[in-house]
């Protein structure tokens, strides 16, 4: 054999190891990436739950925000919102309209049984919401759940599909269960919640043999026990952990679900000049904000609603016009010092509230941050986080109205999306409410997590945790 013969073999041997070894770890990767049974997700919040009941649902608070996400998995609805916000069936297969406009008619899914094992009856599931639903009559008719309301609402079949609204049921022994993919094994409000997979639900049983969330937990803690193997999901608030550097998890952010805005107080004499409010909404340069301070994360907002929830919101200005706010500062009757309370907890509401407060001394404005003792003044502008309590926009306009106590004068038809504008454009009239910038939710998830919900979902109503699994799930219990 020739010494070209020996090298030609020799080269054609490490070439087919080569395949091998490509094809065994092609093999691998593909292995890893398929659906598997076992192992407890660990997640952690800042906030902490204290409630552990539909009906306790605390809309556009932070404790709303985990209630969103957890509720759902323990308590199903007749509806739910699938990660674009859309409306789908669930615990309903269909429902309809009766011709008068003010009855609705949901047929029951069959086969789907509580935590226990007790059947999903029409009459437990009429009994249930009933009993939460304020807005009309419930009630079992034959096999149908019959809703009489008290005016025509065009929207109830997403308005049930919020989680104050999920269907629960009381053992003998007084346990509340529902009928989701997971069932309460233990909880300690306000500290941990441990969460395991219901074998016999509708839609199957889940990956996941259990979730743990752990409450309370500040953003330093979270980081650490994610860096350390402790922990799958945290909250990464506003790009806390950077998306350029090389780390063992995914960033992933939602659609923007928050709005941080500044709020003044009606009864503080300082801001009631509207000439100020005005100047000092038209003196903050948000874009500057959102590419500085969140490092491109969320939109410059100058609506309460974001724009992939209206549609319009480009319709509302969030230019900075210096020039004219110093106009409107000049022509005012008296310029004070007006005060800007931020939480002292929330690190981003901080630094906006200094920047803000450089903004307005360009134009004349006298803005102070401060951080208020419970005894302290009343300050004149408050800093806030508004969180959008429902990716439908008649429901979520109506839920800030009451956050912000202005209740909305005119109806707001879904046949009229003019109707829609005007209430929102009633709410910012006078500039009471300044919105600065639409925010997403933004967690970082560990490698070992696969199926998360991905980019630009809306993380409302309940995370998608019964399709997660673990590509190493660990055995046993949550560590």
């Amino acid at each position: 054999m020739t010494l070209r013969t020996r090298v030609g073999l020799l080269i054609t041997r490490r070439i087919c190891v080569a395949l091998l070894l490509l094809a065994g770890l092609t093999g691998t990767a593909q292995t890893a990436r398929r659906p598997r049974y076992g192992g407890i997700l660990r997640l952690q919040t800042e906030v902490s739950l204290l409630g552990l009941y539909p009906a306790q649902w605390r809309p556009s608070s932070a404790e709303g925000s985990i209630q969103e996400k957890i509720f759902p998995l323990v308590f199903e609805g007749l509806t739910r919102f699938d990660g674009r916000g859309r409306i789908a069936p669930c615990l309903a297969t269909s429902w309809k309209r009766a011709a008068d406009q003010n009855v609705w008619e949901f047929a029951l899914r069959q086969d789907v049984r509580f935590h226990d094992g007790t059947r999903l009856t029409v009459g437990l599931a009429a009994a249930a919401l009933g009993s939460v639903y304020r807005r009309g009559k419930v009630e079992a008719v034959g096999e149908k759940i019959v809703v009489r309301t008290l005016e025509g609402i065009a929207t109830l079949p997403e308005e049930l599909a919020l989680p104050g609204y999920g269907i629960t049921y009381r053992d003998p022994g007084g346990a509340l269960l529902g009928t989701g993919p997971f069932q309460v094994n233990s909880w300690t409000p306000g500290r941990e919640l441990q969460l395991g997979a219901f074998e016999e639900h509708w839609e199957g049983r889940p990956f996941l043999d259990g979730v743990q969330l752990l409450m309370g937990r500040s953003p330093r803690e979270q980081r650490i026990d994610l860096e350390l193997g402790k922990a799958d999901v945290v909250e990464a608030k506003e790009s806390t952990l950077h998306r350029e550097s090389p780390r063992p998890w995914t960033l992933c952010s939602s659609a923007s679900v928050e709005l941080l805005a500044l709020i003044f107080d009606r009864d503080a004499a300082g801001g009631r000049q509207r000439s100020l409010r005005e100047a000092l909404a038209l003196s903050i340069g948000r874009t500057e904000i959102q590419r500085v301070l969140l490092r491109g994360e969320g939109q410059p907002a100058g609506s309460l609603l974001p724009e992939w929830l209206s549609g319009y919101a480009f319709l509302f200005n969030s230019d900075r016009d210096a020039a004219r706010a110093r106009q409107l500062v000049a022509g005012a009757s008296q310029v004070s010092t007006l005060s800007l309370a931020y939480d002292s907890s929330d690190a981003l509401a901080r630094i906006v509230a200094e920047r803000v407060a450089v903004d307005a001394r360009q134009a004349g404005l006298l803005i102070r941050p401060v951080a208020p003792a419970p005894s302290g003044p009343t300050p004149e502008i408050r800093m806030v986080r508004l969180r959008i309590s429902a990716p439908l926009p008649e429901l979520a306009i109506a839920r800030l109205a009451e956050v912000l106590d202005r209740p909305i004068q005119d109806s707001v038809d879904p046949e009229r999306p003019e109707s829609l504008y005007q209430a929102e454009s009633a709410l910012l009239e006078g500039y009471w409410v300044i919105p600065l910038i639409h925010l997403p939710e933004i967690h970082a998830v560990g490698n070992r997590v696969a199926n998360w919900p991905g980019e630009g979902t809306v993380p409302l109503f309940g995370w998608k945790l019964a399709t997660v699994w673990l590509t190493q799930p660990r055995p046993g219990p949550a560590q």
